[in-house]
């Protein structure tokens, strides 16, 4: 799964990275169930997460974290 990714998403929790994960960046349900949905962004080389949370501002429907 790793090996010709450079991110790899999980719908499910993953409490052990392969070590083939190891330089990989895994988000799982963990990451979405703190940070809410994720934007991706190549960025110099590299990739630039912003999570929705702090972007969202204050909607009645959402919850605050």
């Amino acid at each position: 799964m790793c090996a010709d990714a450079e991110i790899v998403v999980l719908r499910g929790y993953a409490p052990i990275t392969p070590p083939a994960c190891r330089d990989r960046i895994v988000l799982d349900a963990t990451d979405f169930a703190v940070g809410g949905a994720a934007e991706l962004y190549r960025r110099d080389g590299g990739w630039w997460i912003v999570w929705a949370p702090p972007q969202r501002g204050v909607r009645p429907w959402a919850n605050t974290p």
